[in-house]
């Protein structure tokens, strides 16, 4: 496997070391939940109703 890994490479890296480590970003901000036909809004704290799945996708860099 000698000059297969990228132990071996000897060029000059075309990215600095950590660029495009931001992949995501998230941002909380002040949620309220009416309940129904109530019109008042839920003073408690929310719970997790059960699983979901995240699907991402993206080009491969050529």
């Amino acid at each position: 496997m000698a000059g297969r890994t990228y132990r071996d490479f000897g060029g000059k890296p075309v990215y600095p070391f950590g660029y495009g480590q931001s992949f995501t970003s998230f941002a909380y901000t002040p949620l309220t939940v009416s309940l129904v036909g109530s019109g008042q809004p839920e003073t408690g704290v929310p719970t997790s109703g059960g699983a979901f799945d995240i699907a991402t996708s993206f080009p491969v860099p050529e």
